[in-house]
């Protein structure tokens, strides 16, 4: 798995798949042995009649189904009508003649579909309708939108970036997600959003994950494109551009939150603000882990920091990363402050350019263990300063 099923629609979940390759390879280990009578034992044992045993070990919290509801519980092939949407979880147990047994589980994943427009006029329409765990599907076509959505579990799904577009309504926030809301949105455009926190998504208290999902023209006092506040946020293939903050993270401002952004692109954002600004990612506090980002031409012109700046207590790792032509008043790429520790590692920076103070990367932590940089390339392009070498293979510019 996971399987996907409807909910009131059956379902089969096969068990053959996890039996009868064993049987197959250890044959072909007997014959490959030069006294095989043992091993030949071992498999006609393998062979032998399997008993099946099928029972439902987890539910969503809705549902009113048992192991009693499981059809050829006692079979190979097991099928489930789910109730509710939600996953559930099925265990299967194979005894054979000789008492031996084995375990596996199959995910089983129920939710409805809700188009908009073919099944639901608006999104607003299909969000009364949906139940938690359900999937809305928003067809090619811009949508302005304002929606806050607290306590749900639910995925928007667009048709592609360049297909759905979502934009704010007036000049107001497209998404706001509270209250231990889990939301994901998927294969959309999401632009010209404006608010004081997160111009286009807003996350407090909340889960929110974003995959294949393009942040653009968005515009906030903090987070110009997202604004998180003790939230878990996951970003898979996503991409930040021309996003304006007038404070603090243009691309994604981060307050006691944990991060994940894993592949994607933060290009030509910018902040206004004079200090911590930061044109790129910024992290008050939390956890953040950045892998396999290009941060391109992000600018802070009066600020500190033009892709990265980490403080507050916060604990990131980037990996696996690109950083060209970013600019800042001091050329600082990345810039941590004190209590903060950063793990940098397989990346290159290129082309830090701005001010003669320093270039490239900038720690105020007083303790250069706590900014940790390893299998770098930087290619220093900054007002003519000098590259500070702190160890061997390291390229730090400390203040």
């Amino acid at each position: 798995g996971p399987f996907v099923i409807a909910p009131g629609t059956a379902g089969s979940v096969d068990a053959l798949g996890t039996t009868e390759p064993r049987c197959d390879i250890q044959k072909i280990s007997c014959e490959a042995l030069p006294f095989g009578r043992d091993c030949d034992r071992d498999y006609r044992t393998c062979m032998d009649a399997l008993d099946y045993a099928w029972t439902l070990v987890a539910a969503p919290i809705d549902s009113a189904l048992t192991t009693a509801d499981l059809v050829g519980a006692n079979q190979p092939v097991v099928s489930l009508t789910p109730d509710v949407s939600g996953q559930f979880v099925l265990q299967v147990t194979v005894t054979d003649e000789d008492g031996g047994f084995d375990a596996a589980y199959a995910f089983v994943s129920s939710s409805h579909i809700l188009s908009v427009p073919s099944d639901y006029a608006t999104l607003d329409e299909a969000l009364a309708n949906a139940l938690d765990g359900d999937v809305i599907e928003l067809a090619a076509g811009d949508y302005a939108v304002s929606l806050s959505i607290d306590g749900r579990r639910l995925t928007l799904k667009g048709a592609g970036e360049d297909q759905t577009i979502v934009h704010g309504e007036g000049l107001g926030r497209p998404f706001s997600f509270a209250l231990q809301a889990n939301i994901t949105l998927a294969d959309m455009t999401v632009r010209d959003g404006r608010d004081e926190y997160g111009g286009a998504v807003r996350c407090e208290n909340a889960t929110f994950a974003a995959e294949r999902v393009r942040f653009q023209q968005n515009l906030a006092e903090d987070g110009g494109a997202i604004h998180a506040y003790d939230c878990d946020v996951a970003l898979t293939d996503v991409t930040f551009a021309n996003n304006t903050a007038n404070n603090r993270g243009a691309a994604v401002f981060l307050d006691a939150s944990d991060f994940r952004w894993l592949r994607g692109r933060a290009t030509t954002n910018e902040v206004f603000n004079t200090g911590d600004a930061t044109a790129g990612v910024h992290f008050d506090d939390g956890v953040g882990e950045i892998r396999n980002v290009i941060f391109d031409g992000n600018l802070s012109p009066l600020g500190s920091a033009s892709a990265i700046t980490a403080r507050a207590g916060a604990v990131v790792e980037i990996a696996f990363s690109t950083f060209v032509s970013n600019r800042s008043l001091s050329g600082t790429v990345m810039k941590s402050s004190t209590s903060t520790i950063v793990d940098l590692h397989h990346s290159i920076i290129v082309d830090a350019f701005g001010g003669p103070a320093t270039c490239g990367i900038k720690i105020q932590t007083g303790d250069p263990a706590q900014f940790l940089v390893d299998f770098m390339g930087l290619d220093n392009d900054c007002d003519s300063s000098d590259v500070t070498i702190l160890a061997t293979g390291q390229h730090i510019f400390d203040d």
